[in-house]
């Protein structure tokens, strides 16, 4: 079976989300399961992921959040784990200030299709929101690994400051995760 991209998941799904981040992460990078679903609550676009046969097999969380909470996180004064639900927004017409929070991928799918089908359907997802008078005004992401240095230098992300758990804060415009 072909990988198959999904923009609105389930409540229970999330468990899913977070087994992959536990695959993947360890301490405070493991996503709240709790928190997680109160994101979902209010922003049910959060999550883009990817099936295969019918099981999440990757995702990316990106959060639409204050811009007091991006101007926080841009200065490395803030993670991703502090963001409290006052921080987190649903998309809008108009300006909207994004966290990429993650990208996860099932190990045994990391040398395969699978990113290139979950970027794919995030970009998509990028544009129905533009098409709809939602603008990206700007994008964060805190690198905590190697491979998330490498996508955000890719997607030519500008290097902003190291954060106090010594990650790697990135800035982006919205067309770079367009054009690419």
């Amino acid at each position: 079976m072909e990988y198959e991209v999904y923009y609105n998941i389930k409540k229970e799904e999330v468990i899913d989300l977070i087994k992959l981040d536990y695959d993947n992460y360890f301490g405070s990078d493991v996503g709240d399961l709790e928190s997680c679903i109160k994101w979902l609550e209010i922003c049910p676009e959060v999550y883009t992921i990817v099936k295969k046969d019918k099981e999440i097999i990757g995702y990316i969380n990106f959060l639409p959040i204050t811009k007091d909470c991006y101007e926080k996180i841009k200065q490395g004064n803030k993670k991703d784990y502090e963001i409290s639900l006052d921080d987190v927004l649903d998309f809008r017409i108009g300006d909207n200030y994004c966290l990429f929070m993650s990208i996860v991928l099932k190990k045994i799918y990391r040398k395969s299709m699978c990113l290139f089908f979950l970027l794919n359907g995030f970009k998509d997802k990028l544009y129905n929101l533009y098409k709809k008078g939602i603008c990206i005004k700007g994008v964060i992401a805190d690198c905590i690994t190697h491979d998330g240095e490498k996508l955000a230098k890719y997607y030519n992300g500008k290097f902003i400051c190291r954060t106090k758990t010594g990650s790697k804060i990135f800035e982006f415009k919205f067309n770079d995760f367009l054009v690419q």
